[in-house]
């Protein structure tokens, strides 16, 4: 707030004053702006920018800081199964809108707290503070349910495997967290796709 009147004697300021004020406002604003730009930019950033969730940039370090604050964490890696024919068959614009979808059924099962990220390609990951593994195999197969039912009109088959993995005496870094949560992914695809697995 730039309060513009003489305080003694309630007039308007001099040509000189007006003149200091403007400069004043003209620089004010000028930071106001790269102060926007800056967020902007530190938002194309860290998010994807076709599904708008978080990129992968940061995310482990996110992880990191989420295992330090609470007792427990779960991590959920999606991976939408055979998307490539979604591609093949329907054209990389049927594909966009196909992860666009995912990307928003993925915000449909988060609470406030949860971190919805897209990795690269088709595959995403969801975590969980504060969640248990029981917790956290509940919110995938929600997911995973609500992928089969929102995508039944689709012409092409679209589904989700999910690898889940919790915090615990094993798993205490995020590296381990996601190694064993891309193994129980692994797991879900070698034992027929559109499954989740702990």
């Amino acid at each position: 707030v730039i309060w513009a009147d003489d305080p003694v004697d309630r007039l308007v300021p001099t040509p000189q004053g007006l003149q200091a004020l403007r400069a004043f406002a003209n620089q004010a604003a000028a930071a106001v702006q790269a102060a926007d730009q800056l967020a902007g930019m530190r938002h194309l950033a860290e998010h994807d920018p076709l599904t708008g969730l978080r990129n992968r940039r940061g995310f482990q370090a996110g992880m990191a800081a989420g295992i330090e604050q609470g007792p427990t964490l779960s991590l959920l890696i999606c991976d939408l199964d055979h998307f490539k024919r979604v591609n093949d068959r329907f054209g990389h614009g049927a594909g966009d809108r196909v992860l666009e979808h995912f990307a928003g059924l993925l915000r449909d099962c988060t609470r406030g707290s949860d971190v919805p990220t897209r990795l690269g390609g088709e595959e995403f990951a969801l975590v969980l503070p504060g969640a248990d593994g029981v917790a956290a195999m509940a919110v995938a197969e929600r997911l995973r349910r609500s992928v089969r039912e929102h995508f039944a009109p689709h012409p092409a088959s679209v589904s989700v495997s999910v690898g889940v993995a919790t915090t615990g005496p094993d798993l205490t870094t995020a590296g381990a967290l996601m190694r064993a949560a891309n193994r129980a992914l692994y797991a879900a695809k070698h034992l027929g796709r559109d499954r989740c697995v702990a």
